[in-house]
């Protein structure tokens, strides 16, 4: 597990390892990470949004995404976490199924 607090910093992560699946904060500290979110879809890296905002503030391309809203309870960050991010856990919203398996998670 990695833990980045600017864009830079994950993208770096990104690009030194290989992750089986991303934890993204849509706002860092006043940041938009939309550089993090391209990086991890260019590599194939499904990834959820993690956000107290909901829907509000992401891209058209990335509203399929799983988004979990702050807070939320602990089973839908496992049931996110364990690429079975279904529309009927409690906290999790998505329009899609996006999961893949390998290795850690950032």
């Amino acid at each position: 597990m990695v833990a980045a607090g600017t864009n830079e910093q994950a993208i770096a992560a990104i690009e030194a390892q290989h992750f089986a699946a991303a934890l993204l904060d849509l706002n860092l500290n006043g940041v938009r990470n939309y550089p993090v979110v391209d990086a991890l879809a260019e590599r194939g890296v499904p990834f959820a949004f993690v956000t107290a905002y909901g829907g509000h503030g992401l891209r058209d391309g990335d509203r399929e995404s799983p988004l979990l809203v702050k807070p939320f309870p602990l089973a839908s960050l496992k049931h996110c976490l364990s690429g079975c991010c279904q529309p009927a856990a409690e906290g999790v919203q998505n329009d899609r199924q996006r999961h893949r398996a390998a290795a850690p998670i950032i």
